[in-house]
């Protein structure tokens, strides 16, 4: 990819030696001078048909405009733009050329080059901020899911209906890709997730818990009440509301399961360990009692 920074130093070296201000070399390129003094901040860049003409006017060859050795690849990428219009890129040329081509002319090159191959994470992702939303949601349908870090970057661009789609093609086999995908996923989806996975595998729900909607956690909850696995409402209690708790708590006192409710005293409410405390005295069970006094 092209370094920004150090094309602008260039553009602003090569400006400053032919005396000229960023006005004249403005009028000289028919744009404005707030666009040569973005080129040389490094915020912008200058489309792709104008590099030719700054090269020129700037004295330089169009690899020495865009970064000498450091740009090679992206300035041969922009020559072979250039020279043959109908080519076909490779995916590396593609995103080389990405910043500095118009949306449009980008779109019709991704598809010649989808057309051609198969276009990785590792290309969709610096292509993202150039592309639009929809055709960059009909891309990635295309796309090699196995770049978890790639995943992780473009993840941002798309749309929640991208997103679930996304995680439903990985599956809750793969639970490393999913969890470190939950942040970006919609509700929908981590219930969806969660249903899935049920509460056999709890400690897949256990690693999904911080992303999951408290509706569906506390359905989870109750789920686990029923089955009686404590071990697996242990896991879960810290992310419960403090309501469903409580009924946890107030069930858990009517069948007398005052171990099950000690399993996760740390995560109740005061009025939960006040009527477990209750309970404990009631029938003197200093056993109880002890183990529950930090929390009294």
């Amino acid at each position: 990819m092209f370094n920004m920074n150090k094309i602008g130093k260039i553009i602003k070296d090569a400006r400053t030696k032919k005396n000229m201000t960023q006005l004249e070399l403005a009028d000289k390129m028919g744009v404005s001078y707030q666009a040569v003094s973005n080129w040389e901040r490094g915020n912008t860049m200058p489309d792709i048909a104008k590099i030719p003409d700054l090269a020129r006017e700037l004295g330089l060859e169009i690899t020495e405009l865009l970064g000498g050795e450091e740009g090679k690849a992206g300035a041969e990428a922009v020559k072979k733009t250039l020279n043959e219009p109908d080519a076909i890129l490779s995916p590396e040329e593609l995103a080389e050329v990405a910043p500095i081509l118009p949306p449009e002319e980008l779109k019709e090159k991704a598809e010649k080059t989808a057309g051609k191959d198969k276009l990785d994470l590792s290309v969709l992702v610096p292509l993202a901020p150039y592309l639009d939303d929809e055709y960059m949601e009909k891309l990635i349908k295309d796309a090699d899911l196995s770049d978890l870090d790639g995943l992780l970057e473009i993840a941002s661009f798309l749309s929640d209906e991208a997103l679930t789609d996304i995680a439903g093609r990985i599956g809750t086999d793969d639970m490393e890709k999913l969890v470190e995908l939950a942040a970006f996923l919609p509700d929908e989806a981590l219930a969806e997730i969660a249903e899935k996975i049920g509460t056999t595998r709890i400690s897949d729900l256990a690693e999904l818990a911080p992303f999951l909607p408290d509706e569906t956690l506390n359905e989870l909850g109750e789920k686990l009440v029923t089955s009686g696995d404590m071990s697996g409402l242990e896991e879960l209690a810290a992310f419960l509301e403090d309501e469903t708790l409580d009924t946890i708590t107030d069930r858990f006192l009517e069948a007398g399961n005052t171990e099950a409710l000690i399993s996760i005293i740390a995560f109740l409410s005061d009025e939960s360990v006040r009527k477990i405390a209750d309970h404990l005295i009631q029938n003197k069970d200093v056993d109880g009692l002890t183990k529950i006094k930090d929390y009294l």
